[in-house]
């Protein structure tokens, strides 16, 4: 089975390569060459192998870049895989747009965004699915990235690092790197066309929770004690459903 991951540079990406499946022969794509990924074009991906699979975890997901930024991010969180989806429905390759927990809006995770990333990973997963692609909507991400040096600093990097002080009045599930990876690939595997995926722990946390178990000094603060960030989810946990488990939703 042969599979491209494209945006593989980052943390999930990273694990990705560290539990390919025996079956998958995969192809680790970013515009830009890396130690992990081979320099091609995004679009021409598709339609320049056979694949069986694409998993897109490309796009801009820093959220405060996304809402100063909306027209440059749009063409990679929303154009990108728009064209990924046809490409691929028009090959009757596996498609996998991988999104995020930010397309739900607090209290009750109703479908209603508070920031421009979640509104734009909303509209990506609502033309993955008119494509007969699969959503697979990730937590808050916490690990180590394997290559240290490449890619964006993951959250759990910098509360190691003594980062403080940390938000302590939103909400989320966690979900570690290594645990996405493989429940990716589970996806790329046995995933159905138009099925909708969460991956993260049922559990309630939030970063400080999360930064005081491996720094003991650090502080609380609110998220509105930071002027100019976006909006963010009040909170977004996954109360019914587990990383080992999947929902169909729409």
């Amino acid at each position: 089975m042969k599979v491209a991951i494209i945006g593989a540079s980052g943390i999930v990406g990273q694990h990705m390569r560290l539990c390919v499946p025996d079956c998958v022969e995969p192809v680790w794509i970013r515009r830009t060459p890396d130690p992990i990924t081979e320099g091609r074009d995004l679009m021409g991906a598709p339609e320049d192998h056979d694949f069986d699979c694409v998993v897109n975890l490309a796009g801009i997901s820093d959220v405060d870049m996304v809402e100063r930024w909306k027209g440059v991010a749009y063409r990679q969180n929303v154009m990108i895989p728009e064209i990924l989806a046809g490409l691929c429905s028009k090959g009757r390759c596996k498609f996998i747009q991988v999104s995020t927990q930010a397309v739900y809006q607090s209290p009750g995770n109703t479908m209603a965004q508070v920031n421009e990333y979640g509104r734009q990973k909303r509209r990506a997963e609502e033309i993955t699915l008119a494509n007969n692609g699969i959503v697979v909507r990730l937590t808050f991400v916490l690990g180590i990235r394997p290559l240290p040096h490449v890619g964006r600093k993951n959250p759990l990097e910098a509360m190691l690092e003594g980062q403080s002080p940390q938000v302590a009045d939103r909400w989320f599930s966690p979900l570690f790197a290594w645990d996405a990876a493989e429940l990716l690939w589970d996806a790329v595997l046995m995933a159905k066309p138009g099925e909708i995926r969460l991956l993260g722990e049922p559990i309630r946390t939030n970063r400080y929770e999360i930064a005081r178990m491996v720094n003991p000094d650090v502080k609380p603060c609110s998220h509105d004690d930071f002027p100019g960030l976006a909006p963010r989810p009040f909170d977004t946990t996954y109360r019914n459903s587990s990383h080992l488990r999947s929902i169909n939703q729409i």
